[in-house]
């Protein structure tokens, strides 16, 4: 008796856990999506907020690490967002997002790209490429 009582804890525990994983990344994808949209950009066009850009590539090893639940602590992300405007522009965004006790802290960072630094950094990503630049 006491082994099937310790196998059902075991399997809620399981069952909690993977719950808690789930629930942190749709947290932090409603998070990342809502924050982003609020940001704002300089381009040839004047000022424009997040919903006017387009990620083109996403590079986020750690973050995605850290939704899945094999991450914990306040270790921040390492993602890399690339990203086009109008005029065009070009933007390398980065998120940090932080797994703390209290929830998730999230902080942005825009950095201005050159046409030239954006191929660069997205050379090796066709699909990247394509939808930065279009057919070539």
């Amino acid at each position: 008796m006491t082994d099937s009582w310790g196998t059902v804890l075991l399997l809620a525990m399981v069952a909690l856990a993977i719950w808690a994983a789930i629930r942190r990344r749709a947290q932090a994808k409603r998070l990342l999506e809502e924050s982003f949209s609020a940001l704002e950009f300089d381009t040839p066009e004047g000022r424009v907020s997040g919903e006017r850009v387009t990620v083109v590539s996403k590079r986020q090893k750690y973050m995605s690490a850290m939704w899945e639940g094999r991450q914990v602590g306040a270790q921040p992300s390492d993602a890399f967002w690339y990203c086009v405007g109008p005029g065009p522009s070009y933007f390398l965004v980065v998120p940090s997002l932080t797994n703390r006790w209290g929830g998730l802290d999230l902080k942005w960072i825009v950095r201005p790209l050159t046409e030239e630094r954006m191929r660069a950094a997205l050379q090796g990503d066709r699909a990247g490429m394509q939808r930065a630049f279009g057919a070539s």
